[in-house]
């Protein structure tokens, strides 16, 4: 792990002191999809950074489709915990702030899997970050609009969708279909 970390030109700093098998999930009532995708997410070092540095409190005074920072608050809470090496008086995270925000719709009991919870989260972080006001992206491919650059159809994507998620979890398919 540390030479994977002394690698990472702009890795977080606190990352240069963590031991290998420090920190494992707890895995209490049936969150093991969850953990899975949280260990999944914790080595995407844009996205660690993003929320370790609380980049998202940038949207503090603009109206958001959501108006609270709660699942950004809690991913933040949950980084910080894994990577604060001089706060670590146990070696197992609970990640209870994001449980406690899952758990009227991720019910213990009731069955879940991993991309329904990918797909909650990623979806309820984007929407803390995407304006209200914003000019939704039309992806309709036009004659007029056909020969667009991919630069100039993500930065009118980005400008309608300026979270940290779009930037990271977005893609684009183009295709054409030519008879002849």
């Amino acid at each position: 792990m540390s030479e994977l970390l002394s690698r990472s030109s702009r890795g977080y700093k606190k990352m240069r002191d963590l031991k290998e098998g420090v920190v494992g999930l707890k895995n209490n009532s049936l969150y093991c999809y969850m953990n899975a995708i949280l260990q999944c997410l914790m080595p995407i070092e844009d996205l660690r950074d993003y929320y370790l540095q609380r980049n998202y409190k940038r949207f503090d005074n603009t109206k958001c489709l959501s108006n609270t920072f709660d699942y950004s608050d809690g991913m933040s809470e949950f980084f910080n915990e894994a990577f604060d090496c001089n706060a670590r008086s146990q070696v197992i995270l609970n990640p209870t702030q994001l449980k406690n925000l899952i758990r009227r719709l991720f019910y213990p009991t009731m069955q879940h899997d991993s991309h329904e919870f990918f797909i909650h989260v990623l979806s309820q972080l984007q929407d803390e970050e995407t304006p209200k006001k914003s000019v939704m992206f039309n992806g309709e491919v036009t004659r007029e609009n056909e020969h667009r650059s991919l630069g100039a159809i993500c930065k009118e994507y980005f400008d309608s969708y300026p979270s940290c998620i779009d930037r990271l979890f977005m893609g684009i398919i183009r295709n054409t279909v030519r008879c002849g």
